[in-house]
Parts: C-alpha cells; sequence; structure tokens
C-alpha cells in the first residue's frame, strides 16, 4: 500500500503481485482542509499564491491594502490585489465582494439600517467566526446577538446583514465593525 497525503485528499494504490494491475483509490475529505492551521483553506492558498506552509499567511497583507489575508478570506476579497472597493448587492445578487457597508432602506415605519458584509458559504467548516459590533463613539463596542439575514448566495459567499439596534446605553449606534476569527 503506497499512501500520498495532499491537503484534504488521500490517494492509495495496492500494489499487486508482478504482472498484475494494481488498485487505486482517492479518498476526498469534505470540507475546507488547513493544513498548516493559519485559519484559511488550503484551497484558498494554492488559488491566491500563498504559502501553504507558512501559519503567518492569516496575519499577513499580501497586496498591501491594509487587510489582513485573513479578512480577505472571510468577506471574499483577493489577497493578491488590493480591493478597496464596497460590497455591492443588487436585486439579491453578488456584484462586487468587499467591505462591509451600510445598507439603507425606506421602510412603511421610517429608515431600517442595517450592517451588510459578506461572509463564506462555509464558515462553520473553514473554522470562522464573524461576530458583528455597534458602537455610539468607536472606543465602547457591544456585540450584536441578532441573527444575521441572508440577502444574496453566490454558492460560495452570502452576503448578509444585521439591524442596527436603536439605543446602546440609552445612545443611538452609529458605528458597526465585523470581526472575524479563525478557530
Amino acid at each position: 500500500l503506497v499512501l500520498d497525503v495532499s491537503g484534504n485528499r488521500l490517494d492509495g494504490t495496492f500494489l499487486r503481485e508482478t504482472g498484475a494491475t494494481n488498485d487505486t483509490f482517492t479518498i476526498i475529505k469534505q470540507g475546507a482542509a488547513d493544513s498548516d492551521g493559519d485559519g484559511l483553506t488550503d484551497e484558498f492558498e494554492i488559488a491566491n499564491g500563498l504559502n501553504r506552509n507558512s501559519s503567518s499567511d492569516s496575519t499577513t497583507d499580501s497586496d498591501g491594502d491594509g487587510v489582513s489575508n485573513l479578512v480577505e478570506f472571510a468577506f471574499g476579497t483577493n489577497p493578491s490585489s488590493s480591493d478597496p472597493g464596497k460590497l455591492v448587492v443588487s436585486g439579491g445578487t453578488i456584484t462586487q465582494r468587499g467591505q462591509p457597508d451600510i445598507s439603507i432602506s425606506n421602510t412603511a415605519n421610517g429608515v431600517d439600517f442595517r450592517a451588510a458584509f459578506c461572509r463564506r458559504k462555509d464558515q462553520s467548516t473553514a473554522g470562522l467566526t464573524y461576530t458583528v459590533q455597534f458602537s455610539t463613539d468607536l472606543t465602547t463596542w457591544q456585540s450584536s446577538t441578532v441573527t444575521p439575514t441572508v440577502i444574496a448566495d453566490d454558492g460560495t459567499y452570502q452576503v448578509v446583514t444585521v439591524k442596527y439596534p436603536f439605543f446602546i446605553n440609552g445612545q443611538k449606534a452609529r458605528f458597526f465593525r465585523v470581526s472575524v476569527t479563525a478557530n
């Protein structure tokens, strides 16, 4: 038996007696493989020319745009090319992945303010946790407990929104951020 382990794939060959045909098999692990434990899947690192053997890849900013590779992975942007643009959704379709933005819509009762961001559809398998936080002053942050609403899905990424809280400690919430951690 000869085995070759590569990321989320295991190739094997059963060697037979001389002259007999060998039997081969492949086992593919479902979900996202992260062989170096940096929080980025091997598939993402290969597709974007990152070093699969460097556990520092997630904290590195490969393209120098001020956004770490982990955040680029989490929000669906390219770590090899500066993506300064914001997230754009049109008619339920993701037209541009990008940085989180505010979603504002008029309703019968007034204006609806939401935090909108792109997240990996396989976030659990990829080991990512997204935490939406709101603030009145950019100093004190309160984590949201609201379940995000999916408004667009391209098969790999989803755009989700979280409603702004009316008040935090008696003051109107004016800012939001999305914290991403790799488990």
